[in-house]
């Protein structure tokens, strides 16, 4: 039972994690700011709407830090100091799972890309991939361009490998910790937050859309805008998922933790319930 409750706070923690993927994407698509501002101010709703999302990602990051703390000093209190525990070995993480990681690293970022390139197939705006109707010239041929993707696909796969294999070792500390009831719930209160911003921040982001493709269509489809809308799209899917996953998660966390039979100290059952 107590691995259980272990998963389901690294899957809330991972929901986390890639609503802060999906956040830094979207601060990527709005990068160069101005034109986005030079809409934002004519146009409120779409000020209003970013601004909503940024303040649910302050909550999430807010909640997330403070469940952490319940967690971490039940770790050190009672895995490191009175089980003496070795911090590597809390991290170590068996070799299945990174060749694992690696592989879902590889296919997130294939799935990805194919995502962009159906999506510039509809709306002939292919962000950052290449362009099949691009024209190349001796200063810039084809080979660079090819080389450049290749370079960014691996930036991103091993980005996505790190992100992978970081969750996994926060689960990792999580399932080989003496963690007392009294810290998870602690740990699921202050989870709340989290649960709130990932809520937010979806809808912030799906109404933010909507304004800028309703107020100011084309800017919406423009290489300066959004760009057709199927990266918009792909952040709003991805805070969707963590959203989803989060609440799913959560309950299950606080269904469990309801219950009185539920031991927390398989490795060291003499230490108190802290």
């Amino acid at each position: 039972m107590r691995k259980d409750v272990a998963f389901y706070t690294t899957m809330v923690f991972a929901a986390f994690m890639a609503l802060f993927i999906a956040y830094v994407s979207l601060q990527r698509l709005t990068d160069p700011r101005a034109p986005f501002d030079t809409v934002a101010a004519a146009h409120p709703a779409v000020y209003i709407s970013f601004r909503a999302i940024i303040f649910a990602m302050n909550i999430a990051m807010l909640g997330i830090a403070a469940a952490a703390l319940p967690l971490l000093i039940s770790i050190i209190k009672n895995t490191i100091i009175i089980a003496r525990m070795n911090v590597f070995a809390l991290l170590r993480v068996n070799r299945r799972a990174v060749i694992y990681a690696a592989i879902g690293a590889i296919g997130f970022t294939l799935m990805f890309y194919a995502y962009l390139f159906a999506g510039g197939l509809l709306t002939g705006n292919y962000f950052f991939l290449y362009d099949p109707h691009a024209v190349f010239t001796p200063q810039f041929p084809l080979w660079v361009a090819i080389t450049g993707e290749i370079v960014l696909f691996a930036v991103l796969a091993i980005l996505t490998w790190l992100t992978l294999l970081g969750i996994l070792m926060i689960g990792s500390v999580l399932q080989r910790s003496d963690i007392g009831r009294r810290a998870y719930l602690l740990a699921l209160a202050a989870g709340s937050f989290v649960i709130l911003g990932l809520v937010a921040a979806v809808a912030g982001n799906i109404v933010w859309g909507i304004n800028i493709l309703t107020d100011a269509p084309a800017f919406f489809a423009s290489n300066n805008g959004l760009s057709g809308g199927s990266p918009w799209l792909a952040t709003v899917g991805l805070m969707a998922a963590a959203a989803i996953t989060g609440i799913f998660y959560y309950v299950r966390g606080i269904a469990l933790l309801r219950r009185k039979n539920i031991s927390f100290y398989e490795n060291n059952p003499n230490i108190l319930n802290l």
